[in-house]
């Protein structure tokens, strides 16, 4: 088993379609070790049944993400299994894996199913950032090694990704022709080209939807000169900086930067004497910047953001305040305190847009 080659200790695909549901796997080693001075588990009851039937143990079996002596503790399966059958030995599992590792922190899973080392175990449940899970465990190659078994663990569920997608206001002139991208079911931003010179002449995302890569189409006039840079497959924008400045009588956007999670790309354009505004996803746990909105004639006049803001467990308190400014914004009952000075407006993770703004004083 340790010569294999290693395989992750898990992965995620993000949703592609419309639904957010996210698929996880984890490959996991799971310690079992019934006697001596190490014990993982103890019988609280002893029936004297053939079969032991109707016996009890209560286990916490550790979870490692390799197989050798160097393996970094994942996660914790804690729970009981009893001893089901009258003529066979068949051990029913029923216990929680309990995440200790610091991307999954304070998730679980709930799993089900006969037998400790071999066949398979059912993924009825979960929380935190695996919540409402289902799937499937499968058991393989037990080794043992002294008074432990250990057994190799593929997990692989799907499970809800909560998520809210907020609509953020404008930065620039509101008075030419609005422009908006349709945000439901995007994965992700995969492209944006940018038309500039000392400013921003015209603007195109990309992006994919359902496994398909689409785009806003042309928002601007014919001028500029083409700039453009394609993110990373799990690259993402956390924020944009937003320049205005004057040009032919209006207002315009002279200068963008991108910031990602793993680069910085521009800045484009070269002016922004009238202001200066950073458009963040910084909301709360795995926020990304996944869309855009705003106004164009002869050029790029206005640019606003859709962020897609990652929910874990109760809606968390979305402080919106902008910097460099002292707007805030309440989103209904989720904030308390403060004045509402700007407009924002919420989508529901299953693309239906629902009101939940509510101006207060």
């Amino acid at each position: 088993m340790s010569s294999k080659i290693p395989k992750p200790t898990f992965k995620i695909n993000f949703p592609r379609g419309p639904f957010e549901i996210n698929e996880v796997y984890f490959h996991l080693y799971l310690h079992h070790t019934p006697s001596g001075p190490d014990s993982n588990q103890i019988e609280i009851v002893n029936r004297n049944l053939h079969n032991s039937f109707g016996s009890i143990v209560v286990k916490d079996w550790p979870l490692y993400d390799e197989f050798g002596p160097h393996a970094k503790l994942i996660a914790r399966a804690q729970g009981l299994h009893i001893q089901a059958g009258m003529r066979t030995q068949n051990w029913y599992n029923s216990f929680s894996i309990l995440f200790e590792d610091t991307r999954f922190k304070g998730s679980s899973l709930q799993v089900m199913g006969p037998s400790i080392e071999k066949g398979q175990w059912a993924i009825v449940g979960g929380t935190g950032d695996l919540a409402m899970a289902r799937g499937v465990i499968y058991k393989k190659n037990p080794e043992k090694i002294g008074r432990s078994m250990i057994i190799e663990l593929d997990i692989h569920a799907f499970c809800k990704s909560q998520a809210i997608i907020v609509k953020r206001r404008v930065q620039g002139s509101e008075w030419y022709k609005y422009r908006d991208m349709d945000v439901n079911g995007v994965n992700r931003i995969v492209k944006i080209v940018i038309f500039r010179g000392d400013i921003i002449d015209a603007l195109i995302v990309y992006f994919e939807r359902n496994g398909q890569v689409e785009n806003t189409g042309r928002w601007g006039g014919n001028g500029g000169n083409r700039a453009e840079f394609t993110l990373k497959p799990h690259e993402y924008i956390t924020s944009v900086s937003v320049g205005t400045t004057a040009m032919s009588m209006q207002t315009v956007v002279g200068s963008l930067t991108f910031v990602t999670n793993v680069s910085t790309h521009g800045p484009y354009g070269a002016r922004a004497d009238i202001s200066s505004a950073i458009l963040s996803s910084g909301l709360g746990v795995g926020g990304r910047i996944i869309g855009f909105h705003g106004h164009a004639g002869r050029y790029l006049n206005g640019l606003g953001v859709y962020v897609k803001i990652k929910v874990r467990g109760k809606m968390p308190s979305l402080d919106l305040i902008e910097s460099g400014l002292k707007k805030k914004t309440l989103l209904n009952c989720y904030l308390s305190g403060g004045n509402l000075l700007e407009r924002v407006e919420i989508y529901s993770s299953d693309g239906v847009r629902r009101s939940r703004i509510r101006e207060r004083k």
